[in-house]
């Protein structure tokens, strides 16, 4: 028997306190909130504190880059066997070897993902939902919370234009359940009866989304058993869902006896961060009797600021938004918002079950309980960090936070264009805080398409007679990937999209990001860009 252990109450023998040398858990087997496990609770969070103080240092790698191998190496994954548990101070080595390979996503020159920084007030408040440990369906459990939730939501539709702030809403695991559950809502509202009968006997129900919507909308499209056929994606034009050519599909599809029910609008595509035109598609989906719902995930967050709010003008027709506080905002992973205009009971209706071992109607307070507005029944208390953020920031500390990363993400634009001559080519003008643009190293720069490129044209790589030049640029940005990553110096992304071969995706999305991390960051795309040269002829 191993004689390494962690103190753990148990009846066997021993008084609680004791400390279990033997490495077994007894039947009764909790840690001991002792003097050991405080000092080690003392020690990790002041690990965690001084790392969120460390994250803004560009002297620190944004990754010290391994594979899967040398993980499974250097940490013991696999749980201990019976008759062994670790100690505190090898619990303590652990995270720090978690803590090693663990990306900074806090760090400026993370521009990876559509978030980064975990706000530090948001970081202490998942803490104390997580030590708390409430979940989100009854009052009589999650009191507070439940009313904060109500008063963010209320605030948030107020930003939309919603009249008043009126209407409902849920907190979900992420934009994608957000997504889900409109789908599902939107379900119910236009053919109630699905909920006992299911699909069978309607006529085909079809769902609209612009090409470049996110892959959630698919998912949910088949989850809630309309099927992928059933998804009609409408082209876009500059970015933006194409308006006549949604008409003239709904026009379509109702004389072959379809039945549209159903358009998702974008509030900043993934890829390259446009907004559709909202009150365009709410003329089409009052015309049609359709459910308007926008997927604000990323880009809903822009409604903060006041210099670029403006992109979500018509937001207010629609019947559903999603809106995630984890990505612009600065939330931990997750706070996603669906907010509602309905003002009556659609989300019980959709959802609920009245489960009476959970939702007594004659309890006190069984008006506030939320469990049968949701598919799910455990909830987590994802609003507690998102409302003490906003009590610090204010309106005011929100809008200059977002208002920052707009300005920022303009000023890479600007600087790429104005760097042209150097191999930089801009794709497109940023609306949200994408930027996607080439850099065309100094070798490849004598080809007739690169001089197109570099001159503003683009779409020259579209062309079929450049396909030699396309299958050489398109080799530079993995190559520069695996440098950035060797070095640890940033990360950001790349793809090849709308018939373009790969190119790159910064997302800003840190308000500690200042031009002079932008100016680096481009220097760095540049010098691994030449360095390729050997391996990409």
């Amino acid at each position: 028997m191993t004689t390494r252990g962690i103190s753990v109450s148990g009846d066997s023998g021993s008084e609680p306190g004791d400390e279990l040398t033997g490495g077994i858990a007894a039947p009764r087997g909790v840690v001991e909130l002792d003097s050991s496990f405080k000092a080690f609770a003392n020690d990790h969070a002041a690990k965690l504190v001084a790392r969120m103080f460390d994250n803004p240092n560009q002297k620190n790698k944004v990754v010290d880059i391994a594979g899967p191998e040398k993980m499974r190496e250097t940490i013991e994954f696999a749980p201990p066997v019976s008759g062994e548990n670790k100690s505190f101070q090898e619990l303590s080595d652990l995270v720090d070897k978690v803590l090693h390979f663990s990306v900074r996503t806090a760090h400026p020159m993370y521009f990876n993902q559509l978030w980064a920084e975990a706000d530090p007030i948001q970081v202490l408040g998942e803490w104390m939902a997580t030590a708390l440990n409430h979940t989100m369906y009854t009052f009589e459990v999650a009191g507070p919370f439940l009313l904060m939730e109500e008063a963010v939501k209320t605030s948030m539709r107020r930003l939309l234009g919603f009249p008043e702030g009126k209407g409902s809403g849920i907190m979900c695991p992420g934009g994608s359940m957000c997504n889900l559950h409109a789908v599902s809502l939107a379900r119910h509202a236009k053919f109630p009866d699905t909920k006992k009968t299911g699909l069978f006997g309607l006529a085909r129900c079809i769902i609209y989304t612009s090409a470049e919507s996110h892959y959630s909308l698919t998912k949910a499209a088949f989850t809630c058993g309309f099927g992928t056929d059933n998804i009609c994606k409408i082209s876009t034009i500059d970015g933006k869902m194409n308006v006549e050519e949604l008409a003239a599909k709904c026009a379509e599809h109702k004389a072959a006896g379809f039945r549209p029910f159903m358009v998702n609008a974008t509030a900043g595509t993934t890829v390259r961060g446009y907004y559709d035109p909202f009150n365009e598609i709410a003329d089409v989906c009052e015309a049609n009797d359709m459910w308007f719902h926008i997927d604000g995930a990323w880009g809903g967050g822009c409604l903060m600021s006041s210099k670029y709010k403006a992109h979500m003008a018509g937001a207010n027709r629609a019947d559903s938004v999603t809106w995630d506080g984890h990505k612009m905002l600065g939330s931990p992973h997750q706070a996603a918002f669906l907010l509602l205009k309905d003002t009556g009971t659609l989300l019980e209706d959709c959802n609920g079950t009245k489960a009476s071992y959970l939702f007594q109607p004659d309890k006190p307070y069984a008006e506030l309980d939320t469990g049968d507005k949701h598919v799910m029944c455990g909830r987590r208390n994802d609003i507690l960090k998102f409302w003490l953020a906003w009590q610090v920031l204010g309106n005011d500390g929100y809008d200059r936070r977002v208002t920052t990363i707009f300005d920022t993400a303009r000023y890479m634009a600007k600087t790429i264009k104005a760097r042209q001559s150097e191999g930089f080519v801009l794709i497109c003008e940023p609306e949200c805080t994408n930027v996607c643009f080439y850099h065309i190293p100094t070798y490849l720069q004598a080809d007739p398409v690169a001089k197109e490129m570099m001159a503003g044209n683009v779409d020259a790589l579209r062309e079929e007679s450049s396909a030699a030049f396309v299958e050489k640029l398109k080799a530079v940005p993995p190559l520069v990937k695996v440098g950035m990553m060797n070095e640890g110096s940033m990360m950001c992304g790349f793809q090849p999209d709308m018939g373009l071969p790969n190119f790159w995706r910064f997302i800003v999305a840190n308000p500690r990001t200042t031009p002079t991390y932008i100016d680096d960051a481009l220097n760095i795309i540049q010098r691994l860009g030449e360095a390729t040269a050997p391996v990409a002829e």
